[in-house]
């Protein structure tokens, strides 16, 4: 076993043991406000949609404490995604490993805006993801679109993430921007990460436009957040943001996503990987307790991690895909230049 896996299930097991008796969870509490007709259509036609006054100042207060305490104490998927050298902390599937992001995925009401945004039958969990750039943390976050760095079918639309920031946020702390309508565009382009994977970028998809080398062609959404705003967006919309090149303004985000009705599992290569036993086969429906019903109402069969303790990734998972990284070139096709005429 490496050292790597080691102090990942390390983790586990202290984090297993401090939230072996979880506390009750509460109902689910509702949003301060509807989305409006407005801002549903805004999210379905432009892709992407900025809302204020969806949470409660204690959701959000809470929220600004989980995400303290992780930076401090990073979960096990913390490693590979965050780049300390740059000063950026990032993390996936906390919910599963840490009983405060676990309660915002079925006790706030984060369920309720992504069923108001998506519509449909029912709303599932995806999974959630942490990003935190301190002041001066200069790392750019690439363009990119979210849909192909999941292991689903790639022309679902029934996908949306809520982006929280903790801070106030404008450009220069590192802002989400969105090319208007681009949820539309026909292409898929690679998943490119912050610090350039080159796992994640060995597919078979096309290079994302050089955006900022010739930004005035593009309509580019740049919204300036106060702290507890939110941006609803379509998982195909393509986004980025520049690093964090202010002094004293840190950047805390929060994202979770979620789905409507049926979406399909495609375990291709150069995607998220999911660490926890699932039994899905390529082509069923995600569900279980790794992709939990929340709305209209959680499952019997789905409710494990929503009242028991943390649950850590599993070994074999966690060693198949380290194998899959290793496997490929650090320095596979490069960006094609772009044209000088």
């Amino acid at each position: 076993m490496t050292s790597e896996i080691r102090q990942i299930f390390a983790f586990v097991r202290m984090r297993i043991a401090a939230s072996a008796h979880p506390a009750y969870n509460p109902p689910m509490k509702k949003p301060e406000r509807d989305l409006t007709q407005s801002e549903r259509e805004s999210f379905h036609e432009r892709g992407v949609v900025i809302a204020s006054g969806l949470f409660s100042q204690d959701c959000l207060d809470r929220l600004a404490s989980d995400i303290d305490q992780v930076v401090q104490e990073p979960g096990p998927m913390a490693g590979p995604i965050s780049v300390p050298e740059e000063k950026f902390s990032g993390d996936l599937f906390l919910w599963k490993t840490n009983d405060g992001f676990r309660d915002w995925i079925f006790d706030s009401p984060a369920a309720q805006i992504a069923h108001q945004a998506l519509g449909g039958r029912s709303v599932r969990h995806f999974y959630d993801q942490l990003f935190v750039k301190p002041a001066g943390c200069h790392l750019p976050t690439p363009w990119h679109q979210d849909i192909t760095f999941w292991p689903v079918d790639v022309e679902s639309r029934n996908f949306c993430s809520i982006w929280i920031t903790l801070d106030p946020v404008a450009s220069a702390s590192s802002g989400l921007e969105f090319i208007i309508g681009s949820h539309r565009w026909p292409e898929r382009f690679k998943a490119i990460t912050p610090h350039d994977d080159p796992y994640m970028r060995d597919s078979p998809f096309t290079w994302p436009p050089a955006i900022d080398e010739n930004r005035e062609a593009y309509e580019i959404y740049s919204p300036e957040l106060g702290a507890g705003d939110c941006l609803i967006f379509d998982a195909h919309i393509l986004h980025g943001s520049s690093g964090n090149h202010t002094t004293d303004q840190p950047r805390r985000a929060f994202s979770s996503r979620w789905f409507r009705d049926e979406v399909l599992y495609d375990p291709r290569h150069a995607t998220m990987p999911l660490l926890w036993t699932h039994g899905l086969e390529r082509g069923d429906p995600l569900r279980g307790d790794l992709f939990p019903q929340v709305l209209p109402r959680t499952l019997d069969g789905e409710c494990a991690r929503q009242h028991g303790p943390a649950e850590g990734p599993d070994e074999d998972l966690l060693r198949t895909f380290l194998e899959a990284v290793a496997s490929v070139p650090q320095f596979p096709e490069s960006r094609p230049a772009p044209p000088t005429d």
